[in-house]
């Protein structure tokens, strides 16, 4: 292979120095657009960093010319062309560096130069385009003339450069700069879901709400990856490689494998300079890992990890996986957009993309979470800046950008999932599932997220030469993403994590592109395999090529990537349309029709046309059914004799009103420089359509599409039968059916040909009268739930021995008889027609019999007591376990004495579900007492009696239900008491009298009003506290009974004055203590007075206002004082000292005896 490059090359010259001047002059020159400047404006700066902190590894982008470059290009261009000799001659990474990589003088003295700094560096690459080295915070400053920062965003730190760097002048030719100085590292393109509990024993899985879980064998079923599986091409020989940033549990892929039956096959880990661990990007390892494997299951994994000290670890792994050639297939689940990445970095992913398409490795990466918001956090918790942008790392013109879909399942999900788990696979998928745009992003304000498959149009890169086709933009742009797989959390990949699978019982479910990039690397796999173990290279020349052929690509025309803007409108993404669009791309594949048609798209071999013609005496207007003959011929384009084409044509029909169908194929019989297919097909629906033929090529001879043939299908006759299904046999013979009873009715619609399958809904009368309350139901679930009627298109749910065809369309339908009456009864069933099939009725006749009545519930009301009214109730059921609306009148007897006293009845009123009937009886004679029932029944129902035995006392316990208004008080405040008298006699109105005690202290008491509540005010409470109770008397049929206590502070205050009694004489003073005592935890201010003073006599206060605490008494002095002139009283007078509260309470007084002498 080495000969042939060189010289198709024309003897390559190795690149020529371009370093001419001294690396150490003082001259240098900045590199635009190295800080992170978006990301450095929204966040805070903490400060510069410690000079002698580690900066892990890092990478410096080293620049070809513009020529290396194009050449770069236009040879890779070549190696996928399969009409050029260097068609999948692939380089190694020695020989492209030889070719376009700097020179080696030229990185030789680069490399020096980071060592004169004081860095480490640990190697060049072989492709002579980056330098992977190392060093602390001083030594990147001085070596780049800035500064290196730490800074918070959004509650996390990172640090970064604080301005642009800059190398020296006579670098600038040769290095384009570090490829990151910052440690916000890209995002993981992945969507962590919940867990999924696992019953091991039988191995079925139980999700919480309506979602599934994707596992191996589901993906295999959805994308028909199985044939592949079944002809051994299931990635024996093949490798991928896997980007990652943090390690894995080895066990967890194990267990995943072993729980759902994929055979042991453990991935190698490589570990890329310093061991990274287990970190927070686990999730992410674990799943890219898993999936690349389950889809690929004997393909060999190399899962390269590098540590995010600074430098980011997708980067360096992503470089480690490329130089050293590790696999033809790698896989990179991380994003971020073409803004936020910069220049350099940007320039890093073209460059490393641009090699690994030259190597023959085809690169998948995850287009990204977060629809057309390609700058915005799908979690961050805030609407998208408004911003159109897409993922820099997926957008170069030299990898495959892996889009998302969704399945469109949740209208009718048991079309397309089993309720049960296959034991050994946990396979529960049905078929293919159709699929819309991903997009799980939510404008509520309390929970906004981003969530959907990113797409939109690259700000950097021109169109690529091979993305043409139907939808694809003409905006002379590199447009994302190409394909796409599932990624919706509704039906979320399952992984094992954390060793969950093995000591738990639950898986964990992922979504997200960061799950779809993976398991596209593993169809990759596939296809090398297929290839005869061959590299493809860039993947998609061939992909474009092959969305041209029916039946590889499930278009997803459904749908939108849009996300909420600024304002909450969901305006910032995509529409999903015919063909190609911005939202999925070609949308997903058979994977099994697209490894099979591989060869023939890469290699698109000599020019053929393709036409289609009726087959001899073919009429162009048939009745469905009948088949049609058509005649396709494949000649070579070219002049001259030829081989004739091999391979097959496809058929396939469009209509202005439906989607284009596949009808049929034929394989090529060789003629003379052509092959001719005779196609003898019936799968023409009914409707006018034009028919044309796709030949596919056979990598010798290219694909081509033939000219249209118009023909018109008119409907076929078509059958409807109605009869019982019992354990899923259908009959239709008559049958009875009790009165109340619902029992299985089958509807089976065929046509008459054997081919296609009726559709659309059905009526049901059942004499005459339109049936809406059946429904339809699961015999393996034994759920029933309401019916719109609608066929189960082709599906068997019942079988009829004798129909001309297995080709029908059918309804288990559960037909209640509630509605209907005893006696005969006639079902029609009528189909409608549609476009292949015309219209028919069937119809069954059924008898209603008369069901047998049962009193299935007979209770008394609360406590039965003598001499007051009880409620009795009772309800009819039937024996059958049906139910209905029934009537009747029920009487109620008391048999005690073998004489039958009525002592009630009356009319039973039922509704669909049943109903009560109710009476209300006396009873005199304590004991216990015999009580029949009869039923007389109705027309539909059959009588019934039932005797019971009630036991009756003489009295029934009473309880009081009391309550204050207000829980604690201050003195003299009123206070409302409320009573009330209960008991287990819900009939009875309690008599007798309720009294209120304040301990043992009568309060008050009422005699009980017919409200049966009592209600008294009082403000006798004394200050502290109180316990309030309320009794009651009983009455003839209640006991008495006593309330539980309520405890009610009442606050207050003592005042006291010591001495009781002074002599006061003329000019002089006496001072006398007053103490004020709070009560009941008083606080409120008091006012000080005194008052009848003798003439000629004051008194002062020492505070006149006072505040308690609650608690502690306050004490304050009283000064009273005789003017030398006042007259001598020899009788004493009583002075009244008075304390008042601003709170309302009764004012305090105390007196004091003063005699005034000389």
């Amino acid at each position: 292979m080495c000969l042939a490059i060189g010289v198709a090359f024309g003897q390559a010259a190795r690149a020529q120095s371009r370093i001419t001047d001294s690396i150490q002059g003082a001259e240098h020159t900045a590199v635009k657009g190295s800080t992170p400047d978006r990301l450095i404006s929204m966040s805070q700066d903490i400060g510069r960093l410690s000079s002698s902190q580690n900066l892990g590894r890092m990478v410096l982008l080293l620049a070809p010319t513009p020529a290396q470059d194009q050449a770069a290009a236009d040879l890779i261009a070549s190696q996928h062309d399969s009409s050029s000799p260097l068609f999948h001659k692939w380089l190694t990474p020695t020989e492209f560096g030889q070719q376009f990589g700097i020179a080696d003088t030229d990185s030789s003295q680069v490399s020096a130069w980071l060592q004169s700094q004081g860095l480490n560096v640990h190697h060049i690459s072989q492709s002579r385009r980056f330098i992977v080295f190392s060093g602390n915070v001083a030594q990147v400053e001085n070596a780049f003339s800035t500064q290196m920062h730490s800074y918070s965003y959004k509650n996390k730190t990172f640090i970064s450069n604080s301005s642009d760097i800059q190398l020296p002048a006579a670098l600038r030719n040769v290095v384009k700069g570090v490829v990151r100085l910052h440690s916000n590292p890209s995002s993981p393109a992945i969507l962590s879901g919940t867990k999924v509990h696992f019953k091991k024993a039988g191995g079925q899985f139980t999700f919480d709400d309506s979602s599934h879980g994707i596992a191996p064998a589901d993906f295999a079923k959805i994308y028909n990856v199985q044939p592949l599986y079944n002809a051994g091409i299931n990635g024996m020989g093949q490798t991928i490689a896997i980007v990652g940033r943090s390690n894995i549990t080895i066990q967890d892929i194990r267990d995943f494998r072993n729980l759902l039956g994929l055979p042991a096959n453990d991935p190698q880990v490589i570990i890329n300079g310093d061991d990274p661990g287990i970190t927070t990007d686990v999730d992410e390892a674990t799943l890219d890992v898993t999936w690349s494997g389950a889809v690929a299951p004997m393909a060999k994994i190399d899962f390269v990890i590098s540590q995010s000290n600074f430098a980011d670890g997708v980067d360096v792994s992503a470089e480690y996986i490329v130089d050293n050639n590790l696999a033809p297939v790698m896989s990179t689940s991380y994003g971020s957009c073409e803004t936020d990445l910069g220049p350099v970095e940007n320039a890093f992913y073209n460059s490393l993309w641009q090699q690994a398409a030259a190597q023959g490795i085809t690169s998948f990466v995850s287009a990204g979470d977060n629809g057309g918001a390609g700058c915005d956090a799908p979690a961050g918790g805030v609407y998208s800046s408004g911003v159109l942008a897409v993922n820099g790392i997926a957008s170069t013109p030299y990898n495959v950008a892996v889009g998302g879909t969704q399945f469109n399942d949740t209208a009718s999900p048991n079309k397309y999932w089993s309720a049960t788990n296959d034991p050994t696979t946990g396979e529960s998928a049905l078929s293919y599932i159709p699929e819309t745009a991903w997009n799980e992003s939510s404008n509520d304000p309390n929970d906004v997220l981003l969530y959907a498959g990113s797409g939109g149009v690259s700000s950097l890169y021109a169109k690529p030469t091979w993305q043409t086709g139907v939808g694809v933009p003409n905006d002379g742009a590199r447009d994302l993403p190409d394909i796409s797989l599932t990624a919706s959390l509704h039906d979320g990949y399952l992984v094992c994590l954390n060793g969950n699978c093995g000591y738990g019982d639950y898986f964990f479910t992922f979504g997200g592109t960061s799950a779809s990039s993976p398991a596209a690397a593993g169809i990759m796999a596939l296809v090398n395999q297929k290839m005869g173990g061959q590299p493809q290279g860039m993947a998609n020349y061939v992909f474009y090529g092959l969305a041209k052929v029916p039946g590889i690509f499930h278009d997803t025309s459904k749908g939108n990537n849009k996300v909420p803007d600024p304002n909450g409108q969901y305006t910032i993404g995509y529409d999903a349309t015919s063909g190609y669009d911005l939202a999925t791309g070609l949308g997903s594949m058979d994977v099994n029709a697209l490894v099979n048609h591989w060869k023939s798209a890469a290699s698109s071999g000599a020019g053929t046309g393709l036409t289609l013609a009726l087959g001899p005496g073919q009429k162009a207007a048939v009745v469905h059914g009948k088949s049609i003959s058509f005649q396709a011929t494949v000649a070579c384009a070219a002049t001259g004799t030829c081989v004739a084409p091999t391979g097959a044509v496809a058929l396939s029909a469009a209509s202005s009103t439906a989607a284009t169908i596949a009808v049929g194929s034929g394989e090529l019989m060789p003629q003379i420089g052509s092959s001719e297919a005779n196609i003898l097909t019936s799968a023409v629906p009914g409707g006018n359509y034009n028919v044309s033929a796709r030949y596919s090529g056979d990598g010798k001879y290219g694909p081509s599409t033939s000219n249209s043939v118009p023909v018109t299908v008119s409907a076929e006759k078509s059958q409807t039968f109605v009869g019982s299904v019992g354990g899923g046999t259908f009959a239709t013979g008559p049958i009875s059916v009790g009165y109340g009873l619902s029992w299985p009715v089958g509807i089976i619609v065929a046509g008459n040909s054997g081919y296609g399958f009726p559709s659309g809904s059905m009526t049901m009368t059942a004499d005459g009268v339109p049936i809406t309350n059946g429904g339809v139901y699961n015999y393996a679930t034994g759920v029933f739930a309401p019916s719109t009627m609608t066929l189960n298109y082709g599906e068997k749910t019942i079988t009829k021995a004798g129909l001309p065809t297995s080709q029908s369309s059918t309804i288990s339908y559960v037909l209640p008889t509630q509605a209907l009456g005893v006696g005969s009864h006639q079902l029609v069933a009528s189909y409608p027609g549609d476009p292949s099939f015309g219209a028919s009725q069937g119809s069954y006749s059924y008898t209603v019999s008369q069901a047998q009545g049962l009193i299935e519930d007979f209770f008394p009301v609360g406590d039965t007591v003598v001499n007051t009214p009880i409620q009795l109730i009772a309800q009819i059921g039937f024996t059958s376990g049906g139910f209905a609306p029934y009537g009747g009148v029920i009487t109620v007897s008391d048999i005690t004495s073998g004489k039958a006293v009525v002592l009630g009845k009356g009319k039973v009123d039922s509704t669909l579900y049943g109903g009560y009937w109710t009476t209300n009886v006396t009873i005199t004679t304590p004991g216990t007492r015999t009580l029949r029932l009869d039923y007389t029944g109705d027309s539909n129902v059959k009588g019934t009696s039932s005797t019971y035995y009630v036991p009756f006392t003489a009295t029934d316990s009473s309880y009081v239900n009391f309550s204050t208004d207000i829980t604690s008080s201050f003195g003299g405040q009123p206070v409302t008491l409320t009573a009330s008298i209960g008991s287990s006699v819900p009939l009875h109105v309690a008599t007798g009298t309720v009294t209120f005690y304040n301990g043992t202290t009568v309060i008050g008491s009422a005699k009980l009003p017919k409200s049966g509540t009592v209600v008294l005010v009082t403000r006798k409470l004394a200050a502290g506290n109180n316990s309030l109770t309320a009794s009651y008397s009983g009455d003839a049929i209640l006991t008495s009974s006593v309330s539980s206590p309520i405890p009610m502070a009442v606050a207050d205050f003592i005042l006291q004055v010591l001495p009781t009694s002074i002599k006061l004489k003329e000019g002089s003073s006496e001072s006398v203590t007053l103490n004020l005592i709070p009560q009941g935890g008083f606080t409120s201010p008091i006012q000080l007075a005194c008052s009848n003073l003798p003439e000629d006599v004051t008194c002062k206060f020492s505070k006149s206002t006072v505040t308690l605490g609650g608690i502690n008494p306050a004490t304050v002095s009283l000064t009273f004082k005789a003017a030398t002139s006042a007259e001598v009283i020899h009788k004493a007078v009583s002075v009244i000292i008075t304390g008042t509260s601003v709170v309302g309470t009764t004012p305090k007084q105390s007196t004091l005896d003063l005699t005034l002498k000389k």
